[in-house]
């Protein structure tokens, strides 16, 4: 293999909010951690190149977004989408969440409805309750062995005066489903017909499943500008504490407003460690990115396996991007707290539990497989050995 994927890395003690941050909060160090969404994987080489490039130089001053970012992402995007992203429609954010947040204090008002799919990504339901707006849930349903947008309910939201704006996840988080061009199209259709903003998180685009191809918001923005674009590939190569990201804004008055509020937030100098990884990720890793996402599809296939084989009660939903797994436990005759306590006191592990993405995650838990199979086997025997003390 010319990836150790297998490979055990301990990431305790460094400051990790995986795992050091959550075994404060569970007052457990011996944990295994399987929530919070980042890679267990190290970072490609060519990334780490560029990042002792910096260190080399031994000046850490600040830094202003160079041409090369620009380039990366017009580059990335020619390659993935066949589009020709205007250089001016790139604007540079440090977080999506900081684009989200930016987004809602800037286009929307306080008491305006925004819409979201739920179960939703938590954190872009906080940024638009914590801002005092409203959060318009709609359920996603799952039929016929897929899930699927409620556009019905979406566009009897979308017409009512208050509501100004939708958030919309496409790979999903938590359900991992790829939006396809149909589902893309008919909700543009829908913010179009009622005027409202789009805003779409697109940061799991690059973690497809085999087979599986991701449309963007942004193909459609010769039909509807009132779009925006949130990306970045931190969590494609395993970079998030480098914290950068982008937002794709094709609408002039909207790309001038949130940068604005970005320049009065004082946001404008990137991490000088982000902007060479960032180009050297988009660049010269596409081989780690193909590999990282095999490796992914063999643990999801390991996992759906071996629970149904020996612990029914938990069902694998079909996931078609990101690196996470959505887990029923609903045909359990048990509480959230119950299973929590299991995990973390019998498995030994700690894991998203589905309520945390909303009521309609209740019955399910989220589960983060970008790890060693080493560690996801040694998680799946604890399982299977305390199974009974959970159902008896």
């Amino acid at each position: 293999m010319k990836y150790d994927f297998d490979k055990l890395v301990n990431r305790r003690n460094t400051n990790s909010a995986k795992w050091d941050s959550q075994a404060k909060n569970y007052h457990n160090d011996h944990l295994m951690h399987l929530g919070v969404a980042d890679m267990d994987f190290v970072s490609p080489e060519p990334i780490q190149t560029a990042l002792r490039g910096v260190i080399d130089h031994g000046v850490y001053g600040y830094t202003d977004v160079d041409d090369a970012f620009y380039a990366a992402i017009q580059e990335h995007y020619l390659a993935k989408y066949g589009l020709k992203i205007p250089r001016d429609w790139i604007v540079y954010s440090p977080r999506v969440i900081n684009s989200a947040a930016a987004f809602i204090n800037t286009m929307t008002r306080e008491g305006d409805g925004v819409i979201i799919n739920e179960p939703c990504y938590s954190p872009l339901k906080d940024a638009i309750v914590t801002n005092d707006r409203q959060a318009i849930p709609v359920p996603t349903k799952f039929d016929a062995g897929a899930w699927h947008m409620d556009f019905e309910a979406i566009e009897e939201a979308a017409a009512q005066p208050l509501n100004r704006a939708m958030f919309f996840v496409n790979p999903d988080n938590p359900t991992g489903t790829v939006w396809d061009e149909a589902a893309v199209q008919q909700l543009m259709n829908i913010a179009a017909k009622n005027k409202i903003l789009l805003f779409t998180d697109e940061i799991h685009a690059d973690l497809l499943k085999a087979g599986i191809k991701h449309h963007s918001l942004i193909e459609f923005a010769d039909q509807y500008d009132q779009i925006i674009v949130a990306n970045s590939l931190t969590k494609s190569y395993n970079i998030p504490g480098l914290e950068i990201s982008y937002l794709i804004v094709p609408n002039e008055q909207i790309r001038e407003t949130i940068q604005t509020e970005f320049y009065r937030m004082e946001i404008h100098n990137p991490n000088i460690f982000s902007l060479p990884a960032f180009s050297a990720g988009y660049r010269e890793c596409g081989d780690w990115l193909k590999a990282v996402n095999a490796y992914i599809d063999d643990s999801e296939t390991l996992v759906r396996d071996f629970l149904a084989k020996n612990c029914p009660g938990f069902v694998v939903y079909p996931r078609q991007g990101t690196y996470t797994l959505w887990i029923s436990y609903r045909d359990l005759d048990v509480t959230a707290e119950k299973v929590q306590n299991w995990f973390l006191n019998e498995v030994g592990a700690e894991i998203y539990m589905g309520n945390a993405f909303g009521k309609y995650g209740d019955g399910f838990i989220r589960l983060n497989i970008a790890t060693s199979q080493i560690l996801l086997k040694e998680f799946l025997a604890g399982m299977q050995e305390h199974y009974r003390d959970l159902i008896n």
